[in-house]
């Protein structure tokens, strides 16, 4: 594989980028929320290069002082409206980042682990204060002590799985169809690439994390690995129980 996790090491010199709401927020897939706003900027834009142009307007298109006060009047709608989009962004994500989901995680882990209880938030966050070998957007979360991963492919619907308690990983990555995404300040047409994480844990439970990475398909994988968790094919082990 040639995926390499290293890069994706989490160890800000702030603390307050290791709580766990930042780590959350770090995690969710904004995709669809860009991609929604590509025709405002697209409208932007072009508002933009006709109020550069104004700028270099001569006394034969700008005569009066009505045209002159028209001028300044249409760059400053370009201005605020610059402004609007860029606050839509920044709303948008503190209206993310600061929403309540403790509740909805700390049901997803009773789950799969009944006997959990509030207390788990301290001590996942105590760990993360130490940092992450590994953390990235629409992927998953690995700490010393912790696997923080999504229970869906296109919603964020985040899981706490404690390391101690996993016996095995399986997991099995497949194509499906494709679609169009952002993808570096474009738009780019790309396979869907499903990578299901199957956690056995100690209970017998187990936890199916999905990871929606479709540029780095194997990189969870290898994360997981690298972490030291014991991963297995789920399609080669059916195989061998047939």
């Amino acid at each position: 594989m040639n995926a390499n996790p290293e890069k994706y090491r989490y160890y800000p010199e702030n603390p307050k980028k290791l709580e766990l709401k930042e780590v959350l927020h770090k995690m969710r897939d904004l995709r669809y929320f860009y991609i929604f706003m590509i025709p405002a900027w697209i409208f932007w834009g072009s508002g933009a290069m006709a109020a550069v142009y104004t700028w270099f307007m001569d006394d034969s298109v700008i005569r009066t002082e009505e045209d002159v006060i028209g001028v300044v009047i249409y760059n400053a709608v370009i201005l605020v409206g610059l402004g609007v989009i860029i606050g839509v962004y920044i709303l948008v994500n503190l209206a993310f980042k600061n929403k309540n989901i403790r509740p909805a995680i700390l049901r997803n882990i009773q789950k799969y682990i009944p006997e959990t209880d509030e207390s788990i938030f301290d001590k996942v966050q105590e760990d993360l204060y130490k940092g992450m070998p590994f953390l990235k957007n629409h992927n998953i979360g690995i700490s010393e002590n912790y696997i923080i991963g999504n229970l869906n492919l296109n919603g964020f619907n985040p899981v706490i799985i404690p390391r101690a308690e996993i016996v095995e990983v399986g997991y099995e990555i497949y194509e499906g169809d494709s679609y169009t995404i952002p993808y570096n300040g474009r738009v780019a047409n790309v396979r869907s690439i499903y990578q299901n994480f199957k956690f056995v844990l100690r209970n017998g439970n187990v936890v199916t994390v999905q990871v929606n990475d479709k540029f780095k398909w194997n990189l969870a994988l290898s994360a997981l690995q690298a972490a030291g968790l014991k991963t297995v094919n789920v399609y080669k082990k059916n195989e061998v129980q047939k």
